[in-house]
């Protein structure tokens, strides 16, 4: 498969290191690997039937080839299947109610996302809420869901969340400078390969971000 149409699978891969950090078993961690996963996976399926992307990583969106209504509900299975993955863990209960929140969390900061696309702007505090729960939560949760699952004490699963936050909120605002002022050829959500209207292009959705730069 050509390097540009795979994902990095960053979020799995923070919960299995930051697992082995922590000093929990591999073993542990890898069904909340499997299931953040999942859950991007979902976000992302009904995240373009939203927003209207056409295509991902240069190839066709799942909605495209096989039709809106589908691509819904694969993502609702993905959801579903990644409370099966951490529930299978003998500390799953915990880790299912961590996953909950966090699925509050993107629903919520998608909703805000929507919101903004025809509010004519966005202030920096609006878009910091909504980039806290439509990207850093996630991404919190998969850097502590590993200590999570290994028992670690709840000051440590803390500093993980914390850490991921953090992560989170950086790569949502470089993702959103590379789409602004991007390669085309270099980065996949460069204005010039999102040309669509309603597709989600930070320039278009949110235009008082753009003008803080060149």
């Amino acid at each position: 498969m050509a390097r540009s149409a795979v994902g990095k699978a960053v979020r799995p891969a923070l919960v299995l290191l930051l697992a082995a950090a922590a000093g929990a078993p591999l073993e542990v961690a890898v069904p909340g690997a499997v299931a953040v996963e999942l859950v991007h996976n979902f976000s992302l399926l009904h995240d373009d039937v939203m927003d209207g992307d056409r295509s991902w990583r240069h190839r066709p969106s799942a909605w495209v080839v096989f039709g809106e209504r589908l691509a819904l509900l694969a993502g609702s299975a993905l959801l579903v299947r990644s409370q099966v993955c951490v529930l299978s863990a003998p500390s799953g209960p915990a880790a299912a109610r961590r996953l909950e929140r966090t699925v509050q969390d993107l629903i919520e900061g998608q909703a805000l996302d929507l919101a903004l696309e025809s509010s004519g702007g966005a202030s920096f505090d609006l878009w910091l809420r909504m980039a806290e729960r439509k990207t850093a939560a996630l991404v919190s949760t998969s850097a502590a869901l590993g200590a999570v699952l290994g028992e670690g004490p709840g000051a440590l699963v803390d500093a993980l969340s914390s850490f991921g936050r953090a992560v989170g909120l950086a790569y949502q605002a470089l993702d959103y400078l590379l789409g602004i002022w991007g390669d085309p050829l270099a980065h996949r959500k460069a204005r010039h390969l999102r040309p669509s209207p309603g597709q989600n292009d930070a320039s278009r959705r949110h235009p008082r971000l753009s003008k803080a730069g060149p």
